[in-house]
């Protein structure tokens, strides 16, 4: 714009300012070189994720700035707003854009963060079983609602007695002789602390021969 005397320079090199009076015809020149900034900050994230117990608990937090200039401002909704806190607390599960501003405005490119919400987790024991007496044992598998790497905990217990509490590999099945009628109840935990319950009862039916006199 011929009568702007502003003008934000896009790339570096020599730029050349041209004033001329329309009334004179007398013109100055000055020229100026732009050199690009590539002393953009690095950084590492930490990311928490929200748990059961707490939904909004999820956290952002920005550790180990190298780089840039100055005091550095930092950003998770894409540049709209700054601050110099790098803890970015008490977040609910979504999408973040981070970005870390320096003291010369030199920004870096945003990084998209998801929070992820922790998945409803559900457990299955089985059906309720009416078993033929025998001496021998019945399985018991649970099946759960997520991904089994996600589970960290599993108990089972035999009428209130804990009969299984070793790692979740082992526990996820186990072998059960009921005596007579039995409740087995499991347990599961998973990563996010979310809790999940399930019994099953076997019952054992004892079958008698019957004799019929001819």
């Amino acid at each position: 714009n011929n009568n702007d005397s502003n003008y934000t320079a896009s790339q570096s090199g020599v730029y050349t300012l041209t004033v001329t009076d329309d009334l004179t015809g007398c013109s100055s020149e000055d020229e100026v070189e732009v050199f690009s900034n590539t002393d953009v900050p690095s950084y590492n994230a930490d990311i928490s994720e929200p748990n059961c117990s707490d939904p909004d608990a999820g956290a952002i937090i920005v550790t180990g700035v190298n780089g840039g200039a100055g005091q550095y401002l930092y950003s998770i909704d894409g540049g709209m707003t700054f601050v110099d806190d790098p803890q970015f607390m008490n977040l609910t599960p979504g999408t973040y854009n981070l970005i870390i501003q320096d003291a010369n405005g030199c920004e870096t490119p945003p990084q998209q963060i998801i929070i992820v919400e922790p998945d409803d987790l559900k457990v299955d024991a089985g059906e309720d079983q009416i078993l033929e007496l025998t001496d021998e044992e019945y399985n018991l598998q649970i099946a759960t609602s997520v991904d089994p790497d996600s589970i960290v905990s599993v108990v089972w217990t035999e009428d209130g007695d804990i009969i299984c509490d070793d790692n979740p590999t082992e526990c996820a099945s186990i072998m059960v002789n009921p005596v007579g009628q039995a409740e087995y109840c499991v347990t599961v935990i998973d990563v996010f602390g979310c809790i999940a319950e399930d019994c099953v009862t076997l019952s054992e039916l004892r079958v008698r021969d019957v004799y019929i006199a001819n």
